[in-house]
């Protein structure tokens, strides 16, 4: 008995590290992608600074 609730203990940890490192993954992808929509913001900006409504 007292090895299968270490075994399910060990692969609890497991299916969390698992999670953690996709949590991981996906802040880096979503950093990422939010660097890249702040540049296109400030280029857009820069575009639509040029005109003006007379």
């Amino acid at each position: 008995m007292a090895a299968f609730a270490l075994a399910s203990e060990v692969h609890e940890l497991l299916q969390n590290s698992e999670v953690a490192q996709t949590n991981t993954a996906s802040a880096k992808e979503s950093a990422e992608v939010s660097k890249e929509l702040s540049a296109q913001a400030l280029r857009l900006n820069s575009l639509i600074s040029r005109f003006r409504i007379s």
